[in-house]
């Protein structure tokens, strides 16, 4: 359902260090999207950009309102050992190539996404609550969550000699995306900063970044379908094999971030740096894509629906304006998904749950009824 070869939709979900300090926003105020065309543009940014095995890294931009921006962080996936990283072995976790007949929103491809680019990528839809705003997609092809910076050599085991060389770069990728942003637009009104399973995990990292680029406007970040992921041995595993530490002290470094103790202290944190930033999260409680994750991470004896309850407990009490909406589904993901404007769950509709919350309105979380194992 997501925008990726069908092998990824199966496994698309979970899991920084440039020397460059992200770019500082132009003094003058530039001509918003000048000479683009009013669809989807594909911008190849060059550079130290780059996919997991080499190839060449693409971004895509709507222009709309460029008071209003979302900028959305694609799934695919995540891997750390040859197994899981390699793509010529059946074993494989991620996407490793930016494709543009499968990346680009403006090619709608259902025979490829399930989603077909559906949700708040339907500019015609009259509920979509971004439907005037500039979009920023942020394609995933670096298997770090959009947050790496390392050239990993990884090895199967002593009796296999073979190696691969994966560049986890997602940061240098983002920051290529975000350094073209800021040549385009000055102070935007309106930040809705969100993405589907890995660039899920990312969001709140990056809404605490652009918050520091545009801090005259308002950020809401939203999480679509990671809600669920609980091994804290796995985050600083991970962390390790993607070179995050250093990037995340880069970011927080009011933070001690030299151990990731989980997912959610990415929300902690950027809370802690931006005590006005509105983050939320959206999970299905029976998540299978999570469940997969959380099994091959080793976590054999919990499911999604009380990892979820564990995570978002603990988020409301650390964080009393942190909101969340979980329904009793089995998918994965749902903003760019058709059925974003008909999922309902105690009365309230989640496009419109959402609508709010990006409009800066007091939400409650809603919770199915049937969800956390009860």
């Amino acid at each position: 359902m997501l925008s990726k070869p069908l092998l990824s939709f199966f496994i698309l979900s979970i899991f920084i260090s440039c020397s460059d300090k992200p770019k500082e926003i132009a003094e003058t105020s530039p001509v918003p999207f000048q000479g683009m065309k009013p669809s989807w543009n594909s911008i190849a940014p060059g550079g130290e950009s780059v996919c997991s095995t080499g190839t060449p890294y693409t971004f895509y931009f709507h222009p709309g309102d460029p008071k209003k921006i979302m900028v959305y962080f694609d799934g695919g996936g995540a891997c750390w050992s040859r197994e899981t990283c390699d793509p010529t072995l059946r074993t494989v976790t991620h996407t490793p190539y930016v494709i543009d007949s499968i990346d680009n929103p403006g090619l709608k491809n259902p025979g490829i996404t399930g989603a077909s680019w559906g949700g708040l990528f339907n500019f015609d839809h009259p509920d979509n609550p971004v439907g005037d705003y500039s979009i920023l997609m942020i394609p995933y092809c670096t298997a770090d969550t959009h947050l790496g910076d390392k050239m990993a050599t990884y090895q199967q085991d002593t009796l296999d000699p073979a190696t691969i060389d994966i560049q986890h770069k997602g940061y240098v990728n983002v920051l290529s995306a975000l350094d073209w942003l800021a040549d385009q637009v000055d102070q935007p009104e309106r930040l809705f900063v969100t993405g589907v399973s890995a660039g899920s995990l990312a969001s709140p990292v990056y809404a605490s970044l652009l918050a520091d680029r545009y801090p005259n406007a308002n950020v809401t970040q939203l999480g679509d379908a990671s809600g669920g992921y609980r091994s804290d041995d796995a985050s600083n595993q991970l962390a390790d094999a993607w070179g995050s530490q250093r990037l995340l002290n880069d970011i927080f470094p009011d933070r001690d971030t030299t151990l990731v103790t989980s997912f959610e202290s990415y929300h902690v944190w950027a809370q802690g740096r931006h005590p006005n930033l509105q983050l939320s999260q959206y999970n299905a409680a029976y998540d299978e894509v999570q469940g997969f994750f959380l099994s091959i991470l080793g976590v054999k004896d919990i499911t999604v629906d009380q990892t979820l309850r564990a995570n978002t407990t603990y988020l409301e009490n650390e964080l009393p304006k942190f909101r969340h909406f979980i329904d009793s589904g089995k998918h994965h993901g749902l903003i760019i998904r058709p059925q974003f404007y008909s999922t309902t769950m105690n009365g309230i509709k989640f496009s419109d749950w959402l609508a709010d919350l990006i409009n800066g309105k007091e939400v409650e979380n809603v919770i199915c009824g049937s969800c956390y194992g009860e």
